[in-house]
């Protein structure tokens, strides 16, 4: 009896090992196809993202500080926020169209291959520009808006705060289209100080997150995401929850690949269309 018992046994945990077998082999499949999937959308969509961004920056030409309106009433003050490695190419033609509907646009320096800088020598390169918008709007008391991509999404968070402590003013608004407030995966894989400040769980993220909170007294906070984000996947782009989930959650865009937003005209056109709303609204001044 005890034989049988234990040649039942032995069965059971043969089968069991296969089972575990199966399934192990099925994951490490799985995580390759993912891998592949991975490498593909980054290495296509950012090379076509950057031949269209190159056509479009050729047709709007470099943005000057800042890039005067051409019509009034002036609706709104941009400051664009780019990835580290793209630069303003990439918005070119999203600042082109808010600035032919009336909108001052401000670019914000994050200088080619940014990833060796910081947050903290971001926001030296950039505090003089925020006296410059302050002093612009005193002249035009109108929406101050951030739009930052990626990085340049958090660059764009940090500098928010900056200009509440520091020039007393609130921004109307921070748009945050597929940056990593959460961190993102890839950061491992990074040596300069960029990718370190975006590590999960690190506490350049958790700085980040707490900034955000105080930002929210005064601010409105807008994320975008992906359909699919090789880079930074849709649950890196909105802050953990506050227990007021419409003011965390991130919209999703029609668009594939961390690359190439403002360069896919339906995500474009999200976006563009969603700054338009906000600056057609009256401005009530927050308290300081």
């Amino acid at each position: 009896m005890n034989e049988l018992v234990r040649r039942h046994l032995l069965g059971v945990y043969m089968r069991g090992g296969r089972v575990a077998q199966t399934a192990l082999e099925t994951f490490h499949i799985l995580d390759a196809v993912g891998f592949a999937t991975l490498v593909s959308t980054y290495c296509v969509t950012r090379s076509a993202a950057e031949v269209i961004a190159f056509a479009q920056n050729q047709l709007v030409g470099d943005m000057p500080k800042p890039w005067m309106p051409e019509c009034t009433p002036i609706r709104g003050i941009i400051l664009p926020c780019p990835g580290y490695t793209n630069g303003h190419s990439q918005m070119a033609a999203a600042m082109s169209r808010l600035r032919n509907d009336g909108h001052i646009i401000i670019p914000l320096i994050i200088p080619p291959k940014g990833n060796v800088l910081g947050f903290d020598d971001m926001m030296e390169l950039n505090v003089p520009l925020l006296a410059q918008t302050r002093r612009i709007f005193n002249a035009n008391p109108v929406p101050v808006i951030f739009v930052g991509v990626s990085y340049g999404g958090l660059v764009a968070i940090r500098l928010g705060r900056v200009m509440q402590q520091t020039f007393g003013m609130a921004p109307h608004h921070i748009v945050a289209v597929q940056a990593p407030v959460n961190g993102t995966r890839l950061a491992k894989f990074g040596d300069h100080p960029a990718a370190r400040e975006m590590l999960p769980g690190s506490e350049a993220v958790a700085e980040t997150q707490r900034q955000i909170s105080e930002l929210e007294r005064r601010t409105r906070l807008k994320y975008f995401c992906a359909l699919y984000d090789e880079v930074v996947r849709r649950r890196d782009c909105r802050p953990p929850s506050n227990g007021r989930p419409h003011e965390r959650w991130a919209e999703t865009l029609p668009h594939i690949g961390h690359w190439g937003a403002f360069q896919n005209p339906f995500a474009l056109d999200v976006i563009v269309g969603y700054i338009r709303h906000v600056t057609k609204q009256p401005l009530v001044l927050a308290r300081p």
